[in-house]
């Protein structure tokens, strides 16, 4: 069957995460602090699950418990209400 090509082997996961996000709006840019649901896990990066209207390009500043962690969004797609973005670390 098909082979795996990815550079990093990926695991389920379920954690929640809490990031921000900076947003240029008409008043400037605003840092938004939210959270999201990891979906998968590797070692460079994951799959996210959130409510914030994230776009490719976005670099999220990632606070878990090992620090503060930079990752930059890849993709997103919209499911219903919600968001399903692909972030690498950076």
């Amino acid at each position: 069957m098909g082979q795996n090509l990815r550079k990093y082997p990926r695991h389920p996961s379920s954690e929640v995460i809490l990031f921000s996000v900076p947003i240029l709006d008409m008043q400037g840019v605003k840092n938004i602090n939210t959270s999201g649901l990891a979906l998968n896990v590797s070692s460079g990066g994951a799959c996210i699950r959130t409510s914030c209207a994230l776009e490719p390009g976005h670099v999220l500043s990632i606070v878990g418990t090992q620090g503060m962690k930079a990752a930059m969004v890849k993709w997103v797609q919209q499911d219903k209400n919600n968001y399903i973005a692909g972030v690498m670390n950076v």
